[in-house]
């Protein structure tokens, strides 16, 4: 059946409101499920970065308590530490590895004078840097680390201590 050219268009209108409501409709549920998935996303990232923060938490405190154990002359078991391990664990502690990029993986190793209160009162380079950023992150985590612990036993005190630093790379 031949529908009259005024009827033909008011169906082509119909059909064409229909086709437009349906892809507003889908617009609107792809919208819809845009949204979902944005906020999927920042949930996923929140619970991501709160991950990463326990787990540098988690490393704080480990690291604070193997400073105190350093402090005291002890490892992570109890045992004794001989007091040249305890002070290049109390320097590691300070020590902010600069990125291995920008100092290449070779180390270097430093001669650390120290006075007889366990003040740092040199430190000089036995082996050298291959970078500066490198050589600047040693000295200052050795002078941040000053006075250094004496040891238990005045004996096994040396006024030199030498320590290699190498710098690795870290996720």
């Amino acid at each position: 059946m031949k529908l009259p050219s005024s009827s033909q268009t008011l169906l082509s209108l119909l059909l064409y409101a229909s086709t437009a409501l349906n892809v507003g409709a889908a617009g609107q549920a792809s919208g819809r499920d845009d949204a979902f998935e944005n906020e999927l996303r920042r949930e996923l990232a929140q619970a991501q970065n709160a991950r990463i923060e326990e787990r540098r938490l988690a490393q704080e405190i480990e690291r604070r308590a193997a400073v105190a154990r350093a402090r005291q002359g002890l490892r992570s078991d109890g045992t004794p530490m001989p007091w040249p391990e305890a002070v290049a664990t109390l320097i590691n502690s300070n020590w902010n590895r600069p990125d291995i990029r920008l100092t290449g993986p070779e180390g270097c190793a430093a001669s650390i004078s120290i006075a007889p209160n366990g003040e740092v009162a040199a430190v000089d380079f036995v082996t050298p840097c291959a970078s500066y950023v490198l050589r600047e992150s040693i000295v200052s985590a050795i002078l941040k680390t000053s006075p250094l612990p004496l040891p238990a036993e005045p004996a096994t005190f040396n006024r030199t201590i030498r320590a290699r630093f190498v710098p690795r790379d870290e996720p």
